[in-house]
């Protein structure tokens, strides 16, 4: 559970900067 958690967040974290980039 907190594992996916972490890989969700990794995941927004990464989008949000390839939108940004």
């Amino acid at each position: 559970s907190k594992s996916v958690e972490l890989h969700d967040k990794v995941i927004g974290h990464y989008l949000n900067i390839k939108h940004y980039q």
